[in-house]
């Protein structure tokens, strides 16, 4: 055994064994491990058949010569029995496996117990190397073996191919169950833990790295971890590794390619110019009518060699091979391998793939071709694949074609897309530098414009003057004009203008579905999803988010930093409708890919939308927790004010339940310096009057925003304005007036189903919809929704750990009036017994004994 198999042994293949073992209990009798040479077959049946014997079961290996002189297996198997059955199993066994192996030739022995009857164990034979068969009679038993598999004998087969004849038909039954290069490859765990039996350690983003370029192979992850073991500028020997490493094209030279026909080969120097093709490009490359079916047969045999996952009518050499080809035949012929190049780039650019058509080209070192390539289309394929598959191809372009006009004008769009704003100004100097056409120069400006609208308070002369720029890209450059409008809809957004934003994000959307840009309708996503929550539309903001999370896991982009915004939008929607266990789970999603560095708004909003759904309900709202908060709100001018306003409520709400007023005056505070005009500031001071007992200032506060003499700028803060009203109605003995104020609220509320406005705004709103209950009408409905919410949500008591439920906390809060018992259980619809039992809950958990206790411990803990 070499070393790179010593070292695979060690990383235990839990994930791929676990399929195993679901497989075998679901009726799987053989299970063949077929894959090219080093993916770890030998390892991992060694593995499988180790957690066998120790469930007792009796592995018989059959050892390397197969069969005698005769062509009989026979001998195999009795020496197999010999070595590894225990010896009082061993007449069984040799009895049982006897009357399989030599059967009458006329037919094949049924899965029958009865040969297994006297064995006690369960029996696996393991057969390795199974392509090497090749004499007739060991083959006939070998197939009887197979065919008698039953739960009592079962076969594990390790291959370097599909043994099709032996197995097509087991396959077919499901007897059989096969696993191929594919379910073989390493995944990151094992990868990681593999590099660190060699005390290598490397960052997520180079393990990814190493991943793609070994494609989770046993052997290059072996020969890797070898090599890392020695090396001090680990990354860089990442980002190189490939199959001109000398280990490497030793290893796929002697256990590869020296074993395939001198024809295969050739074919494989041909169609390794390019990173995958089709039959018609093979037979291009190779220049033979019969490339096609070289390159199928290459696939048979798993020479590493795979069709293109969920498209069979592609086929991709792995990363390691294909880069020892390649370096190969520039050794053997470099005209040749560029004239190949030339021919790929011609190819994927008829075909209209011209991430591919620029790659070749570049390989190619056509520069002209490469800088035609790259002018106009890459608008193009930014938004088709995003500025990552642009700024890969900047990266393989010389230092001096990047300071060409029309390849700094891609650089720039790249760095404008990354929110890299210096880079872009330095790129962008270069395309004013240039006597290029003018339109095109303004639309860049416009663009980059356009996209500070997320780092940088949104002008609304400037979104004006930036559209009318785009306005003048010429009718034959569409691609400009359409990306430039995408990121007007969020400049919109941020300026405030939602209904021109909506409309502008609506039609972009819908150009970019219809031609398959999944960038742009990313980014374009992005603004509607923004428009829906600044709106307090949350059903559209679920849609819009969804649509977006899986176009970005269907694309690779699962963590790019925008998904944030999506994430966070999503735990709000949830958070809005009392769904905390949802909202919590989206807050964790959002604080896990936010990325200060390529978009500070939405990464300050994810820690502030993690603390309040997640951090505060289990620790409090902390020094921590406030600090994020202060850090965010430093961004509000970058918002439009209807969201200032939201987010305030949001954090209001959550710091007077949490009974942090300073706090709360502070987010007042900053609400009034960024949005001092608007009606919701009073909605947002009267609550803080209301938690601190000041009820006559609260309806001062509130007076003109009930009048009608001020108009809210979101229904949310409406919505609470109204709660507020019916709570001080209530307080001044006035229950009409309460209830026509809470059938306001409720009427505001409904449409987006805008629930903990309505049941956080005051302490008293759950008790209050409660004796209401049956005279709201057509919100009855929605109110019962409301109620069954707030069942029994937990009220954390500040520094002790413990928790009250809802009616505790209602219950607690009535106590320190002259109300009786039984006016308490009236006022909450509940027996006497039930106050009575949370009464007793409540004692217990601020450790008292009686009423006045509990209101002297509650009031030193600011609960009421």
């Amino acid at each position: 055994m070499t070393a790179t198999d010593t070292l695979s042994t060690r990383v235990q293949r839990r994930r791929l064994l676990g399929r195993i073992a679901t497989d075998v209990e679901a009726g799987a009798n053989i299970i063949t491990l077929s894959a090219p040479p080093g993916a770890g077959k030998t390892t991992t049946l060694e593995q499988w058949l180790g957690l066998r014997r120790e469930c007792g079961d009796v592995v018989l290996a059959l050892p390397s010569a197969h069969a005698d002189a005769a062509g009989d297996l026979w001998p195999s198997l009795v020496t197999a029995i010999r070595s590894d059955a225990p010896p009082t199993e061993d007449p069984a066994i040799r009895r049982a496996l006897s009357q399989v192996v030599h059967a009458s030739a006329a037919g094949v022995p049924p899965r029958t117990t009865e040969p297994f009857q006297d064995v006690p164990s369960s029996i696996w034979i393991l057969v390795d190397d199974a392509q090497e068969w090749s004499d007739r009679r060991a083959l006939q038993q070998l197939s009887r073996v197979l065919s008698a598999a039953q739960p009592a004998m079962r076969v594990a087969i390790g291959a370097r191919y599909t043994p099709h004849g032996l197995l097509s038909t087991l396959l077919l039954e499901g007897v059989a169950k096969e696993y191929r290069l594919a379910d073989l490859v390493f995944d990151r765990d094992e990868a990681r833990e593999l590099l660190a039996l060699e005390e290598v350690v490397l960052s997520d983003g180079d393990l990814d790295t190493l991943l793609r370029r070994t494609d989770g192979w046993a052997a290059g992850l072996r020969l890797a971890a070898l090599a890392l073991a020695h090396e001090s500028d680990r990354p860089t020997f990442v980002r190189n590794f490939a199959g001109t490493d000398r280990t490497v094209g030793d290893y796929l030279v002697s256990e590869v390619l020296s074993r395939l026909p001198p024809d295969h080969m050739e074919v494989l120097l041909d169609v390794s110019a390019a990173d995958r093709v089709n039959l018609d490009l093979a037979r291009l490359l190779a220049g033979r009518p019969s490339a096609g079916a070289l390159i199928q047969e290459l696939v048979e045999t798993n020479a590493l060699v795979q069709p293109v996952h969920n498209d069979p009518d592609w086929y991709e050499l792995h990363p390691l091979l294909r880069s020892y080809l390649r370096a190969e035949s520039r050794r053997r012929d470099e005209a040749r391998h560029r004239r190949h190049q030339a021919v790929a780039t011609d190819w994927f650019e008829r075909a209209g793939d011209v991430r591919r058509a620029i790659h070749h080209a570049v390989a190619a070192t056509d520069w002209a071709r490469v800088e035609s390539l790259i002018a106009t289309p890459c608008v193009r394929l930014v938004m088709t694949d995003g500025p990552q598959a642009m700024r890969d191809i900047l990266r393989e372009l010389p230092a001096w074609l990047q300071t060409q006009p029309s390849i700094a004008g891609a650089a720039a769009l790249t760095a404008i897309l990354d929110n890299n704003q210096a880079a872009a100004d330095l790129d962008l100097a270069v395309v004013d530098a240039a006597d290029e056409d003018a339109a095109r120069r303004l639309a860049f400006r416009a663009i980059a414009t356009l996209s500070s609208a997320r780092t940088r308070p949104a002008d609304r002369d400037a979104v004006a003057d930036a559209l009318g720029s785009l306005d003048l890209v010429p009718g034959d450059e569409p691609d400009l004009a359409i990306l430039g409008r995408s990121l007007a809809a969020m400049a919109l957004a941020m300026t405030g203008d939602l209904e021109a934003a909506d409309r502008t994000a609506r039609a972009t959307a819908q150009i970019a579905r219809s031609h398959g840009l999944d960038f742009l309708l990313f980014q374009t996503l992005s603004a509607l999803c923004a428009v829906s929550a600044f709106g307090c539309d949350f059903v559209a903001v679920r849609g819009y988010a969804h649509e977006a999370i899986d176009l970005a896991s269907r694309r690779g982009w699962d963590r790019h930093p925008r998904l944030a915004q999506f994430y966070g939008d999503l735990a709000a929607a949830e958070w809005q409708r009392c769904d905390e266990a949802m909202a919590a789970e989206y807050a964790r999603a959002a604080a896990d890919v936010a990325d200060s560095d390529a978009d500070p708004l939405s990464a300050a909003a994810a820690r502030c939308i993690y603390d309040l759904t997640v951090a505060v309900p289990d620790t409090g709202l902390d020094l921590t927790a406030a600090g994020h908060l202060h850090a965010f709100n430093e961004l509000w001018p970058l918002l439009p004010p209807p969201t200032v306003a939201l987010n305030a409520c949001f954090e209001l709400m959550v710091s007077l339940r949490s009974h942090e007023m300073e706090l709360a005056g502070a987010i007042v505070r900053r609400a009034e310096e960024i949005i001092p005009d608007a009606p919701d500031v009073h909605v947002l001071r009267a609550m803080r009057h209301l938690y601190q007992g000041h009820e006559a200032a609260a309806r001062q506060d509130l007076e003109p925003v009930l009048d009608d003499e001020l108009t809210c700028m979101t229904p949310w803060t409406s919505a609470i304005a109204w709660t507020v009203a019916a709570h001080l109605a209530d307080e001044a003995g006035e229950p009409a007036r309460a209830h026509d104020a809470l059938l306001e609220a409720l009427r505001l509320a409904e449409p987006g189903r805008l629930m903990r406005g309505l049941l956080d705004a005051t302490p008293s709103a759950r008790g209050l919809l409660l004796r209401n209950r049956g005279r709201f009408g057509r919100h009855e409905t929605f109110v019962t929704d409301l109620l069954g919410f707030a069942e029994d949500r937990p009220h954390r008591l500040d520094g002790t750990g413990l928790v009250l439920t809802d009616r505790e906390a209602e219950v607690l809060r009535d106590l320190p009036s002259m109300l009786s018992l039984r006016e308490i259980a009236d006022a909450h619809v509940v027996s006497i017994n039930t106050v009575k039992s949370h009464l007793k809950s409540v004692y217990r958990k601020l450790g008292v004994t009686s009423r006045r206790e509990a209101v002297t411990q509650a009031r030193e803990l600011g609960l009421v």
